[in-house]
């Protein structure tokens, strides 16, 4: 029997009223809508041993409230945040020698050292480790972001991974076979050129160069001087022109600088963040006269350690 035109027109009524329901159906969402969990994975920084990580979240979908977190421990956490598009800057928290500086924007956003203890000097930074997050689109069904090999990853759980990564450089300076250490009460030193600062995003250096205050020790048997800090360097560290300022104080409270200019040999650049100095060889008794006098390492946070050369009597 063939339809009528009434039965006709019936279906294609019910078939209209169902395409229309499902057009507006609300999509079925996780209950913690816009909770993310934020997980450090340490991969290129397995030695890494931190207290916390501070996250900040830039928007770059034209909305302006910046989002800044706090989470203890290296694991990562839970956080919440409004539907949106964010640029993701986070470095850890516990260095009492570092600051952050200019936070309004991503671009600007910069590590500092804190501890100045003379005219173009600063203390050692800590190690610093930072990551970032592009394209991290937020919304009440999950995340999706950009990896570092250029991919997107998509997340209904809203899991975020990312990977931290070095951003100081760990400078060691290692001098053996020192000549001249007799009589000599303590050491001092410097080294240089290092940044006092670098963007967390782009990484590269904020400011002029610098110096870095290096903690020394000594070996009395090997007559060997050695010391360690951490300063902010270019993507490469610089091989030429680099150099070690000594200044030196006798028993007799005489007072003298001597200066090593370092050699591209005299540098091994393990990684662009782990620095080597070796020198071999110094006569510290043909230093200059130090009209400036010892540098002021004495700032809350950071210790003197004055290397005691003299013989046990």
């Amino acid at each position: 029997m063939r339809p009528s035109k009434l039965n006709i027109f019936i279906a294609l009524a019910a078939l209209v009223c169902i395409a229309v329901s499902c057009g507006h159906k609300e999509i079925d969402c996780p209950a913690t809508a816009n909770g993310i969990e934020i997980l450090f994975e340490w991969d290129n920084a397995r030695d890494a041993d931190i207290e916390g990580m501070t996250l900040y979240f830039y928007p770059t979908d034209g909305h302006n409230r910046i989002w800044r977190f706090d989470i203890a421990g290296r694991d990562g956490g839970h956080i919440e945040l409004p539907s949106g598009t964010y640029r993701m800057i986070a470095c850890n928290n516990d260095l009492p020698g570092i600051s952050l500086e200019d936070t309004s924007s991503a671009a600007t956003i910069m590590a500092t050292a804190s501890h100045k203890v003379a005219d173009g000097v600063y203390a050692s930074t800590g190690m610093l480790y930072g990551a970032i997050v592009e394209q991290l689109e937020i919304t009440p069904c999950g995340v999706s972001y950009l990896r570092s090999d250029g991919t997107v990853k998509e997340c209904g759980k809203g899991l975020v991974r990312c990977r931290p990564d070095t951003l100081a450089t760990k400078y060691t300076v290692s001098i053996s076979n020192v000549i001249g250490m007799e009589g000599v009460r303590t050491v001092e030193a410097e080294f240089g050129p290092v940044y006092s600062s670098m963007y967390l995003d782009s990484r590269l250096p904020a400011d002029a160069k610098q110096r870095l205050y290096l903690n020394m020790t000594a070996d009395r048997l090997q007559n060997n001087l050695t010391g360690y800090g951490c300063a902010f360097s270019p993507a490469q560290p610089e091989k030429n022109g680099s150099s070690i300022l000594l200044r030196i104080v006798k028993s007799d409270n005489e007072r003298n600088i001597k200066i090593i200019e370092i050699s591209p040999k005299d540098m091994n650049i393990i990684t662009p963040h782990n620095v080597l100095i070796k020198i071999d060889g110094i006569d510290i008794s043909d230093g200059e006269k130090d009209n400036v006098g010892n540098i002021d390492a004495n700032v809350d946070g950071w210790t003197v350690i004055d290397i005691d050369l003299m013989p046990e009597i």
